[in-house]
């Protein structure tokens, strides 16, 4: 619960910082081209929330495809713990390269405009009138390349199963949904520099807790593999007039011990 409030937390100060200037002008660009001036404010309240929830919608798939990786990683406790290790390793990296030199992260969110059936899908849903080409505006705007989602991505593989996954990545979502509807829709999406650089070091202290919880618990597996995966224990059981034998089969080493039930 605890890693879900940092997520949280992490993703609310990174979206004042980054994600209000890298996607505010697709706010724009579809305000200008889709929400005339006539349109009732209740409306345009309901265009802006279905847009959103397309984007957490792509966040979510991108969830569970990473916990659901992550689920496969974690069925062995060694690979689990180093994969841990190692992704915090990286995750603090990042939000280091992240604060510090951006243009390298930057270097690998290549442009989806490149590809042909993005800038057709795009350029459908933008010349569409209708309530639902918002929503699907959204999903594209979820599989765009960026950073922060890269960073969330590997907390939802972190997490081990498809729900953390999705957990992970819908809180990163409606995390962000926050600024992004208050200043892009409300206030504009201007925001001065000041309070930008408070919101980018708030993140950036998030990241680098979160990228240090995974490693606490990739060393704490590596100190308890088998208190780590004791939910993984499969028991067989021979009951005879009864009393039963049981054999524990431990997934940890596939160690066998011989034990009585009652």
């Amino acid at each position: 619960m605890e890693n879900l409030v940092v997520v949280f937390l992490t993703a609310l100060s990174m979206a004042f910082a980054h994600c209000i200037g890298m996607c505010g002008g697709i706010v724009i660009a579809y305000s200008s081209a889709k929400i005339s001036k006539d349109m009732h404010l209740f409306s345009q309240g309901f265009a802006h929330l279905l847009y959103s929830l397309g984007r957490i919608t792509g966040y979510i798939v991108i969830g569970i495809i990473c916990g659901f990786i992550g689920y496969k990683v974690s069925i062995s406790p060694i690979v689990s713990a180093w994969f841990l290790i190692f992704l915090g390793c990286f995750l603090i990296l990042f939000a280091f390269f992240y604060i510090l030199f951006p243009k390298i992260i930057a270097s690998f969110e290549p442009s989806p405009y490149k590809f042909s059936i993005f800038r057709k899908l795009f350029a459908y849903f933008m010349e569409s009138k209708t309530f639902s080409s918002f929503y699907f505006l959204g999903v594209l705007n979820g599989f765009l390349p960026c950073g922060m989602v890269y960073y969330f991505a590997g907390i939802a593989l972190a997490g081990g199963s498809i729900l953390n996954g999705i957990l992970t990545m819908g809180i990163f979502g409606f995390a962000t949904f926050i600024p992004m509807f208050i200043l892009g829709f409300i206030f504009g999406i201007s925001l001065k520099v000041v309070y930008r650089r408070v919101f980018l070091i708030l993140g950036f202290v998030g990241m680098v807790i979160l990228g240090g919880m995974n490693i606490y618990k990739g060393i704490n597996k590596l100190q308890n593999p088998v208190t780590q995966h004791h939910h993984k224990t499969k028991h067989h059981c021979n009951c005879e007039q009864g009393h039963c034998a049981c054999k524990k089969e431990c997934d940890c080493g596939n160690e066998k011990q011989e034990m009585s039930c009652h």
